[in-house]
């Protein structure tokens, strides 16, 4: 009969504890397999979500370059970064197709002063909708917004004559003639968060967009090809690619190498003069810091689960193995020597700890991907790492061992203790065991509490340890107790109580169960504790961050209407406050913007370490200063106003205009008209037949002045 076929029919012949042993080291192997996984897929979808959630602006490569007339000049700078991207595959394989855009100021020929943009934009038909015609297709065939043809007096059918006249720029001899376009198609203006637009944002012809000469500014005109901006015979036509990351697509693995990519190609200058702006980098270096959070936080969790099965697992391997002292001291009377022992008495486990170590794999593996698809970001997925696999083979070491461990007192007994009816007790080497247990824990225990220092193996196992160290104590305990109960039971006579001190007293299993529950309890205790100190933590970091422990995001025609609506759902101040955000970008990240109702945000904004107090004076502080409200009414508004000084150093002159606004409506300038020295009266339109609020005045100047 052949070793195998002994082993195989121990473990039919003790398949509870077979399956026991079974059960254990596939949960250890998987608990130690999921660690790195969950912890890699977790840092993933961080990254995920915070490349995802990046701006539009920074989400991406932005390439440019200003050429002189004609020209393909979006093929131009989409060629060149695509040609630098050949040597960095790593960012272009988590890059989108680019989209071209080309595009040049123009002045319209009609009777209402105005300017804009003529643009062509890959793509541009699927993200318009249009009120009347269609897209355009050619070169020469232009769509327009639906104000900008009430601005321009246009419709469908109608023609739009480009005065290059106008344009900046100096030809040599008479003046090319005035490009013509036919307007085929009136489309309305995209929606705010329309990611398509909002990198750029070129929808700015609102009806009181004008400039202090009376220009009006336009929405863009779209044309239907490239050639349609380039025959403009203007000085400056601009080129521009857009590669869209894909956040999908940026790898853990690869970040380092994106982020090298990026500074290198913001730093040099491409084939053609095409110069890339990158975003990206304050999503990255956000994500960095939430994935350490994540890797110092999963093996907490994942650590204490190991042990404790490599601590169940020994103890029933050692309770296998003193039940079968009989065979194992046949074994000895034939002569079999240490080694021939050893592997007759561990062949068992061994053998269910190896048929463990794939079931386990598969375990941890399928668990990650059920948790990645629960709670993750969409697209996650679970990759087996290196790292995984060590970890997996670690586990796998281990719960060998725990089988040695629990196997050698037996093992190494004479056949005269093997013989003994009454197991024997090891109290030398269990002091030994115990101390060790005892050191480590302390070690733990101070790595966490002095040198705080807690991304180490020995912190980490800090859980597991005292835990641990808890079951041996009160094992210990334990039998003491039920010593003591021994001899006052048997000095007072009661045989009750001197039959189940003496079983519990006496047999080493009876320690080894209540260690064993002991360890169970502290970890479930444990988990449950950490479990609740983790959400107590999630909710006062998005207070620390927010001011609240939780937003909504919606969408509101003007701030007006957004108060309106929280007064509507909270009418007493006490559970919600309105909230606006808006922002720039500035040297490779957003900066945000934040205008919040004062009034409500004493009773709602909460911050760690604050008192309603100080947050009550932070309201006051930043409340706007009450002062009497003038209401204007009528359709013209003129103001008298002394000017002592005027520094003109711009090419245009200064104006004066007020701000106002009309319920429910946003604030909107009236231009009154350019600025002169001394006393003038300047007026304009002010258009406001219900009423409106003045909310302030301004000097105006051309924003490309200096």
């Amino acid at each position: 009969m052949s070793d195998l076929t002994v082993t195989w029919r121990g473990i039919r012949s003790r398949s509870g504890r077979s399956v026991l042993v079974l059960l254990l080291s596939t949960v250890a192997i998987a608990a130690a397999v999921l660690a790195p996984l969950f912890a890699t897929a977790a840092a993933q979808s961080v990254l995920t979500d915070e490349v995802a959630d990046a701006p539009a602006a920074l989400n991406g490569l932005a390439a440019r370059a200003i050429v002189g007339n004609g020209g393909s000049t979006g093929a131009g700078v989409r060629a060149a970064v695509q040609s630098r991207l050949r040597d960095m595959p790593k960012l272009a394989a988590a890059l989108a197709p680019p989209v071209v855009t080309v595009l040049t100021g123009v002045q319209p020929r009609t009777t209402v002063p105005s300017l804009g943009l003529l643009l062509y934009r890959d793509g541009a038909c699927a993200h318009l909708g249009f009120d009347s015609g269609s897209c355009p297709t050619g070169p020469d065939q232009i769509a327009m917004s639906t104000r900008t043809a009430k601005t321009l007096g246009l419709r469908v059918g109608g023609k739009l004559t480009l005065g290059v006249e106008n344009v900046r720029g100096s030809f040599a001899g008479p003046l090319p003639p005035n490009p013509s376009y036919d307007v085929v198609g009136i489309y309305r203006v995209p929606a705010v968060d329309d990611q398509f637009w909002a990198t750029d944002g070129f929808f700015s012809g609102g009806d009181n967009n004008e400039l202090d000469d009376g220009t009006k500014v336009l929405d863009p005109l779209v044309t239907g090809a490239e050639a349609g901006v380039t025959a403009v015979p203007t000085a400056t036509v601009q080129g521009r690619a857009q590669f869209p990351i894909v956040a999908q697509n940026v790898r853990l693995s690869d970040v380092d190498s994106i982020r090298a990519n990026i500074e290198d190609l913001r730093s040099e200058r491409l084939a053609n003069n095409v110069i890339v702006e990158a975003g990206l980098g304050a999503a990255l270096r956000d994500a960095a810091t939430e994935r350490s959070a994540i890797s110092t936080g999963v093996p907490v969790v994942a650590l204490p689960l190991v042990v404790l099965c490599w601590f169940v697992l020994f103890l029933v391997v050692a309770a296998v193995t003193d039940d079968r002292r009989a065979e194992i001291a046949v074994g000895k009377l034939r002569g079999l020597g240490l080694g021939g022992i050893t592997r007759f008495a561990v062949a068992e486990p061994l053998l269910l700890i190896a048929l463990a170590a794939p079931l386990g794999l598969a375990l941890g593996v399928g668990l990650t991907a059920l948790a990645a698809r629960a709670f993750l970001a969409p697209g996650v997925d679970v990759r087996v790492s290196g790292v995984a696999l060590l970890v997996g083979l670690a586990a796998l070491l281990g719960a060998a061992a725990a089988a040695f461990l629990g196997a050698r007192a037996t093992v190494t007994a004479s056949i005269v203790t093997l013989l003994r009816r009454v197991p024997r007790r090891g109290h030398r080497r269990a002091v030994i065991v115990e101390g060790a247990v005892a050191a480590l824990a302390l070690a733990a225990l101070y790595e966490v509490l002095v040198a705080g220092d807690r991304s180490t193996p020995v912190a980490y196992a800090a859980p597991a340890f005292l835990s641990l160290l808890t079951g041996l104590v009160v094992a210990r305990l334990l039998g003491l107790w039920a010593r003591w109960r021994l001899r006052s039971a048997g000095d007072r006579g009661r045989l009750a109580t001197l039959l189940a001190a003496a079983q519990v007293g006496r047999r080493p299993a009876s320690e080894r169960l209540v260690a064993v529950l002991t360890v169970a309890v502290a970890l479930l205790a444990f988990a449950a504790t950490i479990w609740d100190v983790g959400a107590v933590n999630r909710r006062q970091a998005a207070e620390s961050l927010l001011g609240a422990d939780r937003i909504y995001s919606v969408a509101a025609a003007s701030p007006g209407a957004l108060l309106a609506a929280v007064k509507q759902v909270d009418p007493a101040g006490h559970d919600a406050m309105a909230v606006i955000r808006s922002g720039q970008t500035y040297n490779d990240a957003f900066v945000d913007f934040v205008g919040v109702d004062a009034s409500r945000l004493a009773a709602i904004g909460r911050w760690p370490g604050r008192s309603a107090a100080q947050t009550k004076a932070v309201a006051a502080k930043i409340a706007p200063p009450r002062s009497a409200t003038v209401n204007l009414r009528g359709a013209r508004l003129a103001v008298r106003a002394t000017v002592d000084k005027l520094v003109q150093t711009a090419t245009r002159p200064m104006g004066l205009a007020v701000l106002v606004s009309e319920p429910a409506e946003a604030p909107r300038i009236v231009d009154l008209g350019r600025l002169r020295t001394g006393a003038a009266t300047y007026a304009g339109d002010l258009a406001c037949p219900g009423g409106c609020r003045l909310l302030g005045v301004s000097i105006r100047r051309f924003p490309a002045d200096d």
